[in-house]
């Protein structure tokens, strides 16, 4: 059992199954079109860490039970 989000995270990272995008990404559109490519992927893709997005000062997770 995870005591929060961050622990989920984390171990999902130490196993590989977590992408981490470091570059700044819009919210508005991209974050969308990368989360889309992802879960399409045979198997459900990796979770996504989107670390920068624009005008934001928190992380983004989606895809986290990809």
């Amino acid at each position: 059992m995870y005591s929060d989000l961050t622990d989920f995270l984390n171990d999902l990272d130490k196993r590989r199954l977590l992408a981490r995008i470091g570059e700044p990404v819009s919210p508005d559109l991209e974050i969308a079109a990368v989360t889309d490519r992802a879960c399409k992927v045979p198997g459900g893709g990796p979770a996504l860490l989107f670390e920068k997005p624009t005008g934001y000062d928190i992380p983004v997770a989606s895809n986290v039970y990809g």
